[in-house]
């Protein structure tokens, strides 16, 4: 029996291994991936000449953009 369980616990241990590394690096990925986005999304606001969170709400939700990038303009007319 412990002929067939070593061999087979190892490589549990060695794919949990593996899968552990892929996950992380995907996620580092996706969140450079997200932080550029979300800049490309910034910038585009600025384009379309948008002041107000509001506006800048009706405007992603129009263009289908991650209203997030709202965010600076929230941050302006909170302040203010």
């Amino acid at each position: 029996m412990s002929k067939i369980v070593w061999p087979l616990l190892i490589g549990i241990l060695v794919l949990v291994f593996f899968l552990f590394g892929y996950f992380t690096q995907n996620k580092d990925d996706f969140e450079s991936w997200a932080k550029q986005q979300k800049e490309a999304d910034e910038q585009l606001i600025k384009r379309a000449n948008i002041h107000s969170y509001q506006d800048c709400l009706a405007w992603t939700a129009e263009q289908k953009i991650n209203p997030a990038s709202c965010q600076k303009l929230w941050e302006k007319d909170k302040s203010e």
